[in-house]
């Protein structure tokens, strides 16, 4: 029965391909993991656009959370997720809109509008983050100068997680790292950009208020409440955005070390004390990004695990039982050594054929095309491990910092050891992985912080190294 047991924290971690709900307890002094649950996000194409199936999504939330209920008394839920997903809410307090994929938008429009009103060099300048087309500051850009958003609409901007916060208990605010991550505040991320945006065309109304993270919110709908079981519950601002929720439980990491999420997106990056806002930062494709008070991460997006997904989703069309697991060992038999260039615009788009899109850019390129789903795999493998050391080779550039003693890897690719050793070769740099419940775990421990259960930022990276299991890949030859 809901109420009796432990006192339970919810963590839903929600990205373009899915999501997993936690349900976890403290109340032994320890994190304890009681269950994990995974909700599928299976995109809807309407048209030339793919959209989320947001009721779907929630639906299922919903039905985990009342499984959890039954474990004990939930008192929090946290959501964290990507930074691409927003919709708008209305003020009369409905959904005024529904998630498109970032694949989904025109790539283009956003730099016309933009170099219109200034260069790439001074938005970069503005906002500390390398211009890219399908984060938020560009398609609002986009949409507002379309006529798909119209000045004037009534209704709040809501990323992925102040939709969920909405949804839950009626209120819409976005936690600091996420309003860092959509690009439209300014480079010390103390507020919104409110003049950048109003030069592009961006009305500054539809904003929500920041909050920091580690903020008790609001309880949960009382309608919701009762039907989830839930009476003492309230929504918990963890670090919303997921690559900076997956850097507060990275175990061991230190401003000596190289963070590296491996996801939908992959960010290599590194904890630092203030922005960094150079020429050589833009060149690399470098941004910055609030983690938690008094401290940013200098991260790069490497095109991720989105397009390895793409192939799978086809592949098990015909082979519904192959996953992961399966890909890595036909890919570590393979013989492939092809190496593609993920930031080419071809693999940004919407494809119905990511594997054909793969031969046919090796056959372009004059490298031995792949042919089997392993030799595919293991072509992407290589082409990850590669984009990944281009970018810690260009990190160490930018901070001027040569000697950084290793690469702490996380989330769900840190558990293919072929891939983590393929990032040691390419590197040169020992890899530390595993963590695959990184950014969860990061989330929770900051619900804990919020909850009086942790004391300190340091307390929780304490935790999590305690909780975490790693393991170590040396380069080839010793480097």
């Amino acid at each position: 029965m809901a109420g009796n047991g432990p006192d339970i924290s919810i963590a839903f971690d929600l990205g373009n391909s899915g999501g997993k709900v936690y349900a976890a307890t403290m109340d032994s002094g320890r994190l304890e993991i009681l269950d994990e649950l995974v909700i599928s996000n299976e995109l809807v194409r309407i048209g030339d656009r793919l959209y989320w199936d947001l009721f779907r999504i929630f639906r299922d939330f919903k039905e985990a959370v009342k499984k959890c209920a039954k474990m004990g008394r939930v008192v929090s839920i946290a959501v964290d997720g990507t930074s691409g997903a927003f919709a708008f809410v209305n003020r009369a307090g409905t959904l005024g809109s529904y998630i498109t994929t970032m694949r989904s938008m025109d790539s283009t429009l956003w730099k016309t509008e933009t170099e219109a009103k200034m260069s790439l060099q001074e938005l970069y300048d503005r906002t500390g983050v390398f211009p890219m087309g399908y984060n938020v500051l560009s398609r609002l850009t986009a949409e507002f100068a379309s006529g798909e958003l119209s000045r004037g609409i009534n209704a709040q901007f809501a990323s992925i997680t102040s939709l969920f916060e909405f949804l839950l208990t009626g209120q819409v605010r976005i936690e600091r790292s996420m309003a860092g991550a959509t690009v439209m505040m300014d480079p010390e991320f103390r507020d919104w950009n409110r003049p950048l945006l109003e030069t592009l065309g961006i009305p500054t109304d539809i904003l929500p208020e920041i909050v920091s993270p580690g903020t008790v919110g609001a309880p949960l709908l009382p309608k919701l409440a009762e039907e989830l079981g839930c009476p003492d519950c309230r929504f918990i601002h963890t670090v919303e955005f997921d690559s900076a929720a997956a850097m507060v439980s990275a175990p061991g990491l230190t401003k000596e070390d190289i963070y590296l999420s491996m996801g939908s997106t992959i960010n290599p990056g590194v904890q630092l004390d203030h922005p960094v806002i150079s020429d050589d930062a833009r060149e690399y494709r470098y941004k910055n990004a609030p983690v938690w008070p008094g401290s940013v991460m200098l991260m790069s997006d490497v095109p991720g695990f989105f397009i390895l997904q793409e192939c799978l989703d086809l592949w098990k069309k015909t082979d519904p039982s192959l996953g992961h697991g399966e890909l890595v060992e036909l890919a570590r038999a393979s013989k492939a050594d092809a190496v593609m260039d993920l930031f080419d615009p071809r693999f940004s788009t919407t494809c119905h054929d990511v594997p054909g899109l793969i031969r046919a850019y090796c056959s372009e390129t004059g490298q031995n095309v792949p042919e089997t789903i392993g030799d595919v795999a293991r072509v992407l493998y290589l082409s990850y491990a590669s984009a990944i050391a281009w970018s810690i080779d260009k990190l160490k550039k930018i901070t001027g910092k040569s000697n950084y003693r290793r690469i702490i890897a996380v989330s769900g690719g840190s558990r293919n050891a072929l891939l983590c050793q393929m990032i040691a070769d390419a590197s040169g740099m020992p890899v530390r992985a595993g963590d695959p419940k990184a950014t969860c775990l990061g989330n929770l421990l900051v619900q804990f912080y919020a909850l009086g259960k942790l004391d300190s930022y340091e307390a929780m990276q304490a935790e999590a190294e305690r909780f975490c299991e790693m393991k170590d890949f040396a380069p080839a030859g010793g480097k």
